[in-house]
Protein backbone atom coordinates (compact mmCIF):
# COMPACT_ATOMS: atom_id res chain seq x y z
CA UNK A 1 0.00 0.00 0.00
CA UNK A 2 2.88 2.20 1.00
CA UNK A 3 4.20 2.08 -2.73
CA UNK A 4 1.18 2.57 -3.99
CA UNK A 5 0.58 5.84 -2.20
CA UNK A 6 4.46 6.54 -2.79
CA UNK A 7 3.50 7.07 -6.81
CA UNK A 8 0.88 9.76 -6.44
CA UNK A 9 2.56 11.20 -3.79
CA UNK A 10 3.89 14.41 -5.38
CA UNK A 11 -0.23 15.51 -6.26
CA UNK A 12 -1.50 14.64 -2.60
CA UNK A 13 1.25 16.47 -0.73
CA UNK A 14 1.21 19.93 0.36
CA UNK A 15 4.47 20.68 -0.98
CA UNK A 16 5.11 23.05 1.58
CA UNK A 17 1.99 25.04 1.00
CA UNK A 18 -1.10 25.08 2.62
CA UNK A 19 -3.45 26.08 -0.47
CA UNK A 20 -2.63 23.35 -2.23
CA UNK A 21 -6.41 22.33 -2.77
CA UNK A 22 -5.43 18.73 -4.00
CA UNK A 23 -3.36 17.57 -0.59
CA UNK A 24 -5.22 15.03 1.16
CA UNK A 25 -5.67 16.53 3.94
CA UNK A 26 -8.04 18.96 2.79
CA UNK A 27 -10.12 16.73 0.43
CA UNK A 28 -10.70 14.20 3.10
CA UNK A 29 -11.87 17.05 5.05
CA UNK A 30 -14.03 17.99 3.15
CA UNK A 31 -15.38 14.51 2.57
CA UNK A 32 -16.11 13.90 6.14
CA UNK A 33 -17.79 17.33 6.24
CA UNK A 34 -20.26 16.12 3.61
CA UNK A 35 -20.07 12.68 5.91
CA UNK A 36 -21.85 14.52 8.75
CA UNK A 37 -24.34 16.17 6.97
CA UNK A 38 -27.72 14.85 7.88
CA UNK A 39 -29.86 12.96 5.31
CA UNK A 40 -32.60 14.70 3.37
CA UNK A 41 -34.78 12.10 2.34
CA UNK A 42 -37.00 10.95 5.11
CA UNK A 43 -35.89 6.84 4.91
CA UNK A 44 -32.47 7.39 3.51
CA UNK A 45 -29.55 5.94 5.71
CA UNK A 46 -26.74 8.08 6.69
CA UNK A 47 -22.99 7.69 5.38
CA UNK A 48 -22.68 6.65 9.26
CA UNK A 49 -25.32 4.16 9.23
CA UNK A 50 -23.85 2.62 6.13
CA UNK A 51 -20.10 2.15 6.54
CA UNK A 52 -19.95 2.71 10.18
CA UNK A 53 -16.16 3.64 11.15
CA UNK A 54 -14.83 1.98 8.04
CA UNK A 55 -14.48 5.11 6.03
CA UNK A 56 -12.83 7.22 8.35
CA UNK A 57 -9.98 4.28 9.06
CA UNK A 58 -9.08 3.99 5.30
CA UNK A 59 -9.04 7.96 5.10
CA UNK A 60 -7.37 8.24 8.22
CA UNK A 61 -4.76 5.44 6.97
CA UNK A 62 -3.72 7.05 3.98
CA UNK A 63 -3.00 10.47 5.77
CA UNK A 64 -1.26 8.82 8.12
CA UNK A 65 0.74 6.92 5.49
CA UNK A 66 1.22 10.60 3.82
CA UNK A 67 2.69 11.69 7.27
CA UNK A 68 -0.52 14.30 6.92
CA UNK A 69 -1.67 14.07 10.42
CA UNK A 70 -0.31 16.99 11.92
CA UNK A 71 -2.04 19.43 8.76
CA UNK A 72 -5.18 17.59 9.01
CA UNK A 73 -5.42 18.07 12.76
CA UNK A 74 -4.70 21.83 12.25
CA UNK A 75 -7.14 22.23 9.49
CA UNK A 76 -9.95 20.39 9.90
CA UNK A 77 -13.31 21.73 9.27
CA UNK A 78 -15.23 19.54 11.19
CA UNK A 79 -12.24 20.62 13.98
CA UNK A 80 -13.27 24.48 13.77
CA UNK A 81 -16.81 23.83 13.73
CA UNK A 82 -16.93 22.17 16.80
CA UNK A 83 -14.37 24.56 18.33
CA UNK A 84 -16.63 27.51 17.72
CA UNK A 85 -19.50 25.40 19.09
CA UNK A 86 -17.98 24.68 22.00
CA UNK A 87 -16.77 28.80 22.39
CA UNK A 88 -20.25 29.96 21.72
CA UNK A 89 -22.06 27.73 24.26
CA UNK A 90 -19.44 28.78 26.93
CA UNK A 91 -20.08 32.48 26.28
CA UNK A 92 -24.32 31.37 26.22
CA UNK A 93 -23.84 29.79 29.71
CA UNK A 94 -25.12 26.84 28.08
CA UNK A 95 -23.52 23.38 30.39
CA UNK A 96 -24.61 19.82 28.82
CA UNK A 97 -24.32 16.84 30.96
CA UNK A 98 -21.75 14.47 30.71
CA UNK A 99 -21.81 11.76 27.83
CA UNK A 100 -24.02 14.24 25.76
CA UNK A 101 -22.88 16.24 22.20
CA UNK A 102 -20.82 18.82 23.76
CA UNK A 103 -19.58 17.38 27.20
CA UNK A 104 -15.84 18.44 27.44
CA UNK A 105 -15.65 14.97 29.11
CA UNK A 106 -16.90 13.13 26.17
CA UNK A 107 -15.62 15.14 22.91
CA UNK A 108 -12.22 16.69 24.17
CA UNK A 109 -10.34 18.02 20.67
CA UNK A 110 -6.98 15.80 22.61
CA UNK A 111 -8.77 12.70 23.32
CA UNK A 112 -11.64 10.89 22.58
CA UNK A 113 -12.86 10.03 25.92
CA UNK A 114 -11.01 7.80 27.86
CA UNK A 115 -7.96 6.81 26.29
CA UNK A 116 -9.17 7.28 23.11
CA UNK A 117 -11.74 4.26 22.62
CA UNK A 118 -14.93 6.25 23.12
CA UNK A 119 -15.78 6.18 19.33
CA UNK A 120 -15.68 2.48 19.52
CA UNK A 121 -16.89 1.93 23.31
CA UNK A 122 -20.44 1.51 24.84
CA UNK A 123 -22.43 4.06 23.07
CA UNK A 124 -20.86 5.48 20.47
CA UNK A 125 -18.37 7.77 21.43
CA UNK A 126 -20.74 8.86 23.78
CA UNK A 127 -22.25 11.55 20.73
CA UNK A 128 -25.99 10.04 19.57
CA UNK A 129 -25.67 7.61 22.89
CA UNK A 130 -27.41 10.28 25.39
CA UNK A 131 -29.89 11.51 22.65
CA UNK A 132 -33.27 13.14 24.17
CA UNK A 133 -31.45 15.17 26.70
CA UNK A 134 -28.91 16.65 24.93
CA UNK A 135 -30.99 17.10 21.55
CA UNK A 136 -33.37 18.76 23.60
CA UNK A 137 -31.12 20.99 25.72
CA UNK A 138 -29.47 22.10 21.94
CA UNK A 139 -32.84 22.88 20.29
CA UNK A 140 -33.82 24.93 23.84
CA UNK A 141 -30.38 26.89 22.50
CA UNK A 142 -32.24 27.62 19.84
CA UNK A 143 -30.09 25.22 17.31
CA UNK A 144 -32.52 23.02 14.88
CA UNK A 145 -32.70 19.14 14.98
CA UNK A 146 -30.60 18.83 11.73
CA UNK A 147 -27.68 21.39 12.89
CA UNK A 148 -27.73 19.35 16.32
CA UNK A 149 -27.72 15.80 13.69
CA UNK A 150 -24.81 17.72 12.18
CA UNK A 151 -23.02 18.74 15.67
CA UNK A 152 -23.30 15.17 16.83
CA UNK A 153 -22.19 13.15 13.83
CA UNK A 154 -18.92 15.61 13.76
CA UNK A 155 -18.18 14.74 17.17
CA UNK A 156 -18.80 11.18 16.29
CA UNK A 157 -15.89 11.60 13.23
CA UNK A 158 -13.86 13.21 15.50
CA UNK A 159 -13.46 10.48 18.66
CA UNK A 160 -13.53 8.26 15.35
CA UNK A 161 -9.81 10.10 13.54
CA UNK A 162 -8.46 10.64 17.20
CA UNK A 163 -8.62 6.67 17.88
CA UNK A 164 -7.56 5.55 14.24
CA UNK A 165 -4.24 8.23 14.04
CA UNK A 166 -3.60 7.08 17.83
CA UNK A 167 -3.60 3.16 17.03
CA UNK A 168 -2.21 3.71 13.43
CA UNK A 169 0.74 6.01 15.33
CA UNK A 170 1.50 2.63 17.28
CA UNK A 171 1.40 0.36 14.28
CA UNK A 172 3.44 2.35 11.61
Amino acid sequence: MRETLHSVNDEWQADGSLENPRALFRIWSALQFTFCVPVVGGGDLSIRELFGEGLSWAGCTFIHLLNQVDLYTAFDMNNHILSVQRAERKLNGIVLGVGGFGSDAAQGVAGAGAGGAGATGAGGGGAAGDGSGTAAALAAAGLRPDVVQFLESAVFYQNVNEEVFGRLACII
